[in-house]
């Protein structure tokens, strides 16, 4: 089976990171599911630009309980980078010049203190933070994979650089494991988490797959009916690779029944002749009964009476 489904997973090669990091966002805030508005592809204007991912704090004075978002101000614009993508300073100028332009779109007029900016990357920008700080640009860590850059008005009031990587894979269950090498466990618990989420995760879990086969073909060989059917249901093991392994093991448990069986046949017939036999040396006046019968009790007691 495994070979057949890593062979699927990998028939299309294209691994669409963006829409598995709109999953993860979004799993990871279910909590505040009432309280944050998620957009993906948000169109800024006529043209083809789009910000990966809009967050929109309804309620002004509620505390989001994550370092990531606690200062969230009305609008948060988040940037993506996937794993095969480094963050440049043109990317910076792009996402800043995003969110100047939903600030004057926005109706009513959003002003730069009451917008934040977050780029998500895998693994820390080095050498963009060595432009920042040869540009004498502060950049605070205000916790595990998470960067404050010091920018001054009139750019957005927050300006974080989050290294998805780094962050604590406790609270940060999706944004933390979405990229390569993925354990086994993780693949695991990750399933474990979709099924008490009432929100689609089959982007993220698409992206995780091709990125990570050998991953999930160990899954698989472990032949736990729920992770199988947890893989089936996301498209990840079609339903007829999934069937022919579920006949195989039926066929296989049927010829140990048969086996068994035949067995327990041959048993019976041992039994018979040796009985058999043992009928005929009774009957041989040279051998002592008591012994014979003794030998025979021995190997084929009597059933017990009900009292």
């Amino acid at each position: 089976m495994g070979d057949k489904m890593i062979d699927n997973i990998n028939s299309n090669p294209t691994i669409d990171w963006h829409a598995a990091f709109f999953d993860a966002i979004r799993a990871d805030f279910i909590k505040y599911k009432d309280s944050l508005e998620i957009s993906a592809e948000v169109p800024l204007t006529d043209q083809p630009q789009r910000i990966d991912v809009l967050i929109i704090k309804k309620k002004k004075g509620e505390v989001i309980d994550k370092v990531l978002a606690k200062d969230f101000k009305h609008l948060n614009v988040i940037e993506y980078k996937n794993p095969l993508d480094s963050f440049t300073v043109r990317d910076f100028y792009k996402v800043l010049a995003y969110a100047f332009n939903l600030s004057n779109l926005s109706a009513p007029f959003t002003g730069a203190d009451d917008i934040t900016v977050v780029v998500v990357v895998t693994k820390k920008p080095d050498k963009f933070f060595a432009y920042l700080l040869g540009k004498g640009i502060e950049i605070e860590s205000a916790d595990d994979g998470i960067h404050i850059i010091k920018v001054a008005f009139p750019c957005p009031s927050i300006v974080k650089v989050v290294e998805s990587k780094a962050l604590d894979k406790n609270e940060y269950l999706w944004l933390a494991n979405l990229g390569k090498k993925v354990t086994v466990q993780t693949f695991m618990k990750l399933l474990d988490e979709r099924a008490k989420l009432d929100t689609s995760t089959r982007a993220y879990f698409e992206a995780l797959a091709r990125a990570n086969p050998e991953t999930v073909e160990e899954v698989t060989k472990m032949g736990a009916p729920n992770y199988e059917a947890m893989l089936e249901e996301l498209g990840l093991v079609h339903r007829d690779v999934l069937e022919n392994e579920i006949k195989a093991r039926d066929e296989k448990i049927k010829r140990l029944d048969e086996e068994n069986r035949k067995l327990d046949e041959e048993n019976r017939k041992l039994e018979k002749a040796l009985i058999k036999f043992s009928a005929s040396l009774l009957a041989d006046g040279s051998v002592e009964r008591a012994k014979i019968a003794e030998f025979l009790l021995e190997i084929s007691p009597p059933p017990e009476t009900s009292q």
